[in-house]
């Protein structure tokens, strides 16, 4: 299957200290994204149980212990600078610093951050948010929750730098866990209405001209 070439933005720049800022900020303000559908548990997205993972924040934590040493020092750094971040980004990897479970290799190289081959670039970022949706989760549900989040990504997206304007959301991918189905089961009960709405009026002339009835065609 050709699904096309990935065309990435070329304004795309996480090392800048203003995109930096905004990745930190709305993985922070994700932990209280709120959700109005009844199967979130406290009226919020996210999994009361488990965290937003922000790889920014691990980069700027292991930029302060690891390389500038400030473990409670007060003047901790709270964004990599700019000129080092790629530097960071591949020690960072390299020594497998990561908070996560997930090898950091995995979560900089495939997970939440696409870098080029040489650490140059960051072509994408992602933040992992695990959320309170179950599995399968109903569509009249999800609907909802993916609408307050698509509402609540829009604005976020009007205060993002141009290096992070093209900012939206996605899923697991997999069947019953988000919106992956989403669309598809919206067209399937839209085609549904459809087909009730073209087939009953055909019916109802198919069998009126076969029997001549009114009363035996509306039954």
């Amino acid at each position: 299957l050709n699904r096309g070439e990935i065309v990435f933005d070329a304004e795309t720049d996480l090392a800048a200290e203003a995109s930096q800022r905004f990745f930190l900020e709305t993985c922070s303000q994700l932990e209280e994204v709120a959700c109005t559908a009844d199967i979130c548990v406290g009226g919020k997205l996210k999994r009361s149980d488990q965290k937003v993972f922000c790889i920014v924040t691990e980069l700027v934590e292991y930029y302060n212990v690891f390389i500038l040493g400030n473990v409670t020092h007060p003047a901790k750094a709270t964004t990599v600078p700019p000129d080092l971040f790629y530097s960071v980004v591949q020690r960072f990897a390299t020594e497998n610093q990561a908070s996560s479970p997930l090898s950091a290799r995995r979560l900089i190289f495939g997970t939440t951050l696409g870098v080029d081959a040489d650490v140059k670039r960051v072509n994408w970022a992602a933040i992992v948010m695990p959320t309170a949706l179950p599995n399968p989760t109903p569509n009249r549900d999800a609907r909802l929750a993916f609408d307050e989040l698509e509402a609540w990504i829009a604005k976020r997206r009007e205060a993002a730098p141009a290096s992070c304007k093209t900012f939206f959301q996605t899923d697991t991918l997999s069947f019953g866990r988000g919106w992956t189905k989403m669309d598809l089961e919206d067209a399937v009960i839209d085609n549904l209405w459809t087909g009730f709405a073209i087939c009953l009026p055909l019916a109802f002339i198919v069998v009126l001209l076969a029997t001549y009835s009114l009363s035996i065609a509306t039954l």
